[in-house]
């Protein structure tokens, strides 16, 4: 008996695999043959969709909420995640905040995640704050990221807070951020997303999830349906948590000259 995960568009791979290691088996090759049971992580495409649903087999998605192909979901709330860290950032007196996302390098579309930047979009309305921008990138792209920073950071009202899709993303926006002369958090506060290791060992402000833990609940799932239980929910959603760090500031005062 086996249990396989299959990835699509992980964001950093070494945190990903993490939570399966010990418990499935991974190839670094993505989707392939099966034998009793998938694990399949994050969005999938309409194709991939119809692919697994032609399988037979036991599936768990991990954070993705559709059903449609799956016995069972595992996953974070991400929109309401994003809403909390610009709550937090507001009650640090930020008012003028932009959202760096990922794009699909190949269609351009906005990849994977839409519920943080939809919940980043309803809170800034939902407290009448100012959104300076929603900018979508391929997040592998260093140019791009670089260009984005600078175009944030010549607005004549810039803002005084960035949220980012993932830690992946935060950090370069941060050393960008610097070599412009900014400081962070002093002049600019940036968010972080995942809570991976390199978000810990930079002590950057982020919203962390529990990939090793929900990798092991998955694995536990998948091996009880193989056995053939039956899940006492069909969608469980695991808490997030949100981290200070040390990226996040109380908002700059304007200068009084």
């Amino acid at each position: 008996m086996s249990v396989t995960r299959a990835m699509s568009g992980v964001s950093d791979e070494e945190m990903m695999r993490g939570p399966f290691c010990e418990l499935t088996l991974w190839d670094g090759a993505g989707l392939k043959t099966l034998d009793d049971a998938l694990i399949a992580g994050f969005a999938l495409n309409e194709d991939e969709k119809r692919a697994l649903m032609g399988m037979a087999m036991p599936i768990v998605s991990v954070n993705a909420s559709d059903l449609t192909y799956c016995q069972m979901s595992i996953a974070i709330d991400d929109e309401s995640s994003e809403a909390q860290i610009v709550r937090y950032l507001a009650a640090l007196g930020h008012r003028r905040f932009c959202y760096i996302g990922r794009a699909d390098p190949i269609s351009g579309d906005d990849w994977g995640f839409d519920a943080r930047p939809r919940g980043y979009q309803d809170e800034i309305a939902e407290l009448g704050l100012q959104d300076c921008g929603m900018i979508f990138i391929d997040v592998n792209d260093r140019n791009a990221i670089r260009q984005a920073v600078a175009s944030l950071v010549s607005m004549p009202d810039r803002p005084t807070a960035i949220c980012t899709w993932a830690d992946q993303l935060a950090l370069p926006v941060i050393h960008d951020l610097e070599a412009m002369g900014l400081r962070v958090p002093g002049d600019i506060s940036v968010f972080g997303f995942d809570g991976s290791d390199m978000a810990a060992a930079v002590n950057l402000s982020t919203m962390a999830q529990p990939a090793r833990e929900i990798g092991r609940m998955a694995a536990r799932h998948a091996l009880n349906l193989v056995d053939g239980g039956t899940p006492d929910e069909a969608t469980i959603v695991v808490p997030t948590t949100l981290e200070p760090g040390g990226t996040a500031g109380p908002a700059r005062m304007p200068d009084n000259n």
